[in-house]
């Protein structure tokens, strides 16, 4: 009975093993660096921060590392009344802070920048892009704190938390 019941238990393994795909990823690892390195007309490497997930293919005629990156989360600083990111030529300021219902959003940032609204349990109140001298509602909100990501175009692509507390 017994060798006939390890025997079935051998099997279903031996059976779940092939079944499995034979093209397995086999690392996922969070990066420590960042750059570009360009070695001539012989190609370039680029490595970044962040958790990254890659597949690696290869033929005659080279390879290619496809995957992923998740971003970088940055968080700005309070600064008086007002919350402000500073790094390189990017900077970012939202106010005031706290705030009885609006805040101004002032960059020196070219353009339109993504944005997403979330209260702390992270759920998306509203999203959708900012510029320089944007007002941000949060009339319609209860008193809280709420967290807005802004995406720089330039000089990052990092998501900047800025913490915003509704009076």
């Amino acid at each position: 009975m017994f060798s006939q019941h390890f025997f079935w238990n051998k099997s279903l393994l031996y059976a779940f093993l092939l079944v499995l795909p034979i093209d397995c990823l086999s690392q996922t690892s969070i990066v420590a660096g960042g750059g570009n390195k360009s070695f001539g007309s012989n190609g370039e490497i680029s490595y970044s921060i962040g958790q990254t997930h890659y597949q690696f293919s290869e033929n005659r005629q080279g390879s290619i590392s496809a995957g992923e990156q998740q971003p970088l989360i940055e968080k700005a600083t309070p600064t008086g009344n007002e919350i402000l990111y500073q790094k390189g030529f990017l900077s970012i300021k939202v106010g005031p802070n706290p705030t009885h219902g609006t805040c101004q959003i002032s960059t020196n940032e070219e353009g339109n920048l993504p944005f997403e609204l979330n209260d702390l349990t992270g759920r998306i109140l509203s999203q959708g892009f900012v510029h320089n001298g944007s007002i941000l509602s949060l009339e319609n909100q209860p008193q809280g704190e709420y967290l807005l990501k802004i995406r720089p175009n330039k000089g990052t692509q990092n998501i900047i938390v800025f913490k915003i507390a509704k009076n």
